[in-house]
């Protein structure tokens, strides 16, 4: 296993670049015997499961979103409705997206919308995903959702008996 291939787990400072104070601020409970090498990080990392794989992480997001249409209504209704809707629809996407590592690189994010009919338009659907970045963002695994850590985004939809929504996330490494 060679630490190229594999992504920054965020638990410890060896990890985040500062070498000199190795398994002090560790705090991965998988973890017992902390050391003040590196040695330990390089040779124990499946033991102590502090490294990730690079590629496409999948989170699903089993709950319908409000749609534009919902959103408006609410800012519409009361001043502070829209701003209340917001937060509650951040905090329970906060619990799915829990489990998701920090991206340090610019992301390609894919949204696969399944939907339980045809009733809502597809642009209306797709606006929650301004609820899922700005979540992304203040539960800290995104930077920012600027372009800078946002590079691009596609969406697909599809129908079945309950509404969920299905986020591929893939780092990029030039920015592209």
């Amino acid at each position: 296993m060679e630490r190229a291939n594999y992504k920054k787990c965020g638990q410890c400072r060896w990890l985040n670049g500062e070498k000199s104070s190795v398994g002090i601020a560790c705090t991965n409970p998988e973890r017992t015997w902390r050391t003040r090498t590196s040695k330990y990080h390089y040779k124990h990392t499946k033991a102590c499961k502090m490294f990730t794989p690079i590629g496409n992480i999948k989170c699903e997001i089993p709950m319908k979103l409000p749609s534009l249409n919902e959103y408006i209504n609410a800012c519409r209704s009361n001043r502070f409705q829209g701003s209340k809707m917001k937060k509650g629809i951040e905090e329970e996407i906060g619990v799915f997206i829990a489990d998701l590592p920090r991206f340090e690189k610019p992301v390609k994010i894919h949204f696969h919308w399944v939907e339980e009919n045809k009733r809502r338009d597809l642009d209306n659907c797709a606006f929650a995903k301004k609820f899922i970045l700005d979540a992304l963002v203040k539960y800290g695994k995104l930077k920012d959702d600027n372009r800078k850590c946002v590079t691009a985004f596609t969406d697909t939809f599809s129908y079945d008996t309950e509404a969920r929504v299905i986020l591929e996330i893939e780092e990029v490494n030039d920015g592209t």
